[in-house]
């Protein structure tokens, strides 16, 4: 099965929102240049900013491990 090269960029090979990151390479939403791979994540608010697949839960624990 030969591919044949036509100069055209295919969507996953475009960088939409100028992050840096394509979605052949892992950006998650191309259209928000806060997300992308290593991004920071912002617990709980409903958008994977760092694209694992999950929005990082906040913590009730406070930095010294108490309630």
């Amino acid at each position: 099965n030969m591919q044949v090269w036509t100069g055209l960029a295919r969507d996953e090979d475009l960088d939409a929102d100028l992050d840096g990151w394509t979605p052949f390479c892992g950006d998650c939403d191309d259209s928000d240049p806060d997300s992308f791979p290593g991004a920071e994540e912002i617990c709980g608010d409903g958008i994977d900013q760092d694209c694992d697949g999950q929005d990082l839960v906040c913590s009730l624990r406070n930095d010294t491990g108490t309630w």
